[in-house]
């Protein structure tokens, strides 16, 4: 089964993993769930960051560091990384100041990423990259919140506005007005208002 969000992308159903982030960092953030409304890692080995990270690939049109393998120590960065950004992302969001464990931990990961970083005219930076001290999925995947976190569409930065989900995504409607992850998350978040308002009444 497929769905289609406001970026007229297509996911499908059948995987354990979400894109419906519309950025990279976004949709490593949403490897983090809520299932029967308790917390859950979809990943829980190196090979499962190395199955994500595939399908990262075809998502983003990915192709440099797809067949470099996952170490354990990519492993146990990739995930330290992704709680440093989801606590970047959410402060964005509740408009309060990033909390400097999290700026640091994001900043050591840049700073093996780049050797020169220039800024461009449309406000992104561009940079030449280590590719020998780093996997290429870090480097993606920092690049990637450093963009979201610094660019002009850093307001439009949400979290799913039902309760019981806790995934993030870059509103990239015209009127910057999508509140859910997914037109399904949406559905279920009305179906309890009703059913709870129902019980009320």
């Amino acid at each position: 089964m497929e769905i289609r969000i406001p970026t007229g992308k297509a996911i499908s159903m059948e995987t354990d993993f979400f894109f419906l982030g519309d950025a990279l960092a976004l949709d490593l953030v949403n490897t983090e769930v809520i299932v029967r409304r308790k917390p859950a890692d979809l990943l829980k080995t190196p090979v499962d960051l190395a199955g994500w990270w595939h399908m990262a690939g075809t998502q983003y049109g990915l192709k440099a560091g797809l067949s470099t393998a996952i170490t354990e120590t990519d492993f146990r960065q990739t995930k330290r990384l992704r709680q440093a950004l989801r606590g970047l992302f959410t402060s964005v969001v509740e408009n309060r100041l990033s909390p400097e464990s999290d700026l640091e931990i994001l900043n050591a990961v840049l700073r093996l990423c780049y050797l020169q970083a220039d800024l461009l005219p449309n406000g992104m930076l561009a940079g030449t990259q280590h590719t020998d001290r780093l996997h290429p999925l870090l480097m993606a995947v920092a690049f990637s919140g450093l963009e979201l976190l610094t660019g002009v569409e850093r307001d439009r930065l949400r979290k799913c506005k039902n309760e019981h989900c806790i995934l993030m995504f870059r509103d990239t409607t015209k009127n910057a007005r999508r509140f859910w992850c997914s037109p399904a998350c949406q559905n279920r978040a009305r179906s309890a208002e009703h059913y709870h308002q129902t019980r009320e009444s």
